[in-house]
């Protein structure tokens, strides 16, 4: 019985999250209310907030989530001997997170009053650099703080503007080009004295 539970719970979670991100893609994140989402899912209020507090707790949900499979995908390599190959593979995995929910993050990322998810995964995006050159660099904690923010900003300014101007690159050169960038970064500090 309590298997049975935990997927329906699952399913209506899953539900409400996607009923909240179709309602992302139509108007601003402060127009949404529970009741539209509780319609959407074919749920009660009620049950709404049996699972959420509030509308923020399923973006701080997603975002969590989000958060955790970017570390995953830092925290699992070795950036000492990192070769191009190796931090081209880390761009595409994050390429196929953001493809799982693209319209949704391009959405995201191309309004204005949704700045504030863009500084959001800038700061979760920061924290994980910060804590990957701190274990593998051991770099004094305003070197690291000047690298995290450099490249953070670089990253989450390219893919943002890749998602706002209906660029002409293609997701894999844009890859290639985040790549070399990154790299070059990294064997500056793999060479230093």
């Amino acid at each position: 019985m309590e298997r049975e539970t935990d997927r329906r719970i699952r399913k209506t979670k899953n539900s409400i999250r996607e009923s909240f991100m179709e309602l992302i893609m139509e108007k601003n994140f402060s127009e949404i209310t529970v009741k539209e989402i509780a319609s959407r899912a074919d749920i009660s209020r009620r049950t709404f907030y049996m699972h959420y507090s509030s509308i923020d707790a399923i973006l701080d949900e997603m975002n969590a989530e989000l958060s955790q499979r970017v570390q995953q995908l830092f925290y699992n390599r070795d950036f000492t001997h990192a070769q191009m190959s190796d931090i081209k593979d880390l761009f595409c995995e994050l390429n196929e997170i953001l493809n799982r929910n693209y319209a949704f993050y391009k959405r995201l990322c191309s309004l204005d009053s949704y700045g504030f998810f863009v500084q959001m995964l800038n700061l979760v995006l920061k924290d994980i650099i910060a804590t990957t050159l701190e274990q593998t660099f051991h770099l004094e904690e305003q070197a690291k703080h000047a690298y995290s923010e450099y490249i953070s900003g670089g990253i989450i300014s390219l893919y943002v503007n890749w998602l706002r101007t209906d660029s002409n690159f293609t997701l894999d050169q844009l890859v290639d080009i985040a790549a070399q960038i990154t790299y070059g970064g990294i064997r500056s500090l793999v060479q230093q004295p």
